[in-house]
């Protein structure tokens, strides 16, 4: 589910959670990841998992009890910041930079997608620093 319809997404894991896996995505602009968790989400399509993806798989298994709840939530909030900037600019042109400050095989993007560059760049590569991803050359 890649919607923030809490009411489309309350509705497609009543009616179908029995018949079909269901998975959020880690794109705050959503806002599901948290919420297809709590209503018995099988997990979670997630970009930010080639940069952190211990953290990743951490934050988005099925949820067995509630001190694995609590955790997710730490761990998301923990993380926010990092999944909001690889997610804020569109899909692959912030996960490729990332990737590519961050020391990882990604490539330039393809046309009609240009690599982030200028002040985007900027903001970005703050924030891995932040998290002490960047590439130390």
């Amino acid at each position: 589910e890649a919607t923030a319809d809490v009411r489309h997404i309350q509705e497609v894991c009543r009616l179908l959670q029995d018949k079909i896996s269901i998975m959020g995505v880690d794109a705050p602009s959503c806002s599901n990841l948290l919420l297809v968790q709590s209503l018995g989400g099988s997990g979670v399509s997630h970009i930010t998992g080639n940069l952190i993806p211990e953290i990743m798989n951490e934050l988005c298994r099925p949820w067995t009890s509630f001190e694995q709840m609590k955790h997710c939530q730490m761990l998301y909030f923990q993380y926010y910041d990092l999944i909001e900037a690889v997610n804020r600019f569109s899909n692959p042109v912030g996960l490729k930079a990332a990737m590519e400050l961050c020391g990882l095989p990604a490539g330039h993007t393809r046309h009609p997608n240009q690599d982030l560059s200028g002040e985007p760049l900027n903001f970005l590569k703050t924030v891995l620093d932040q998290y002490g991803l960047l590439k130390r050359r």
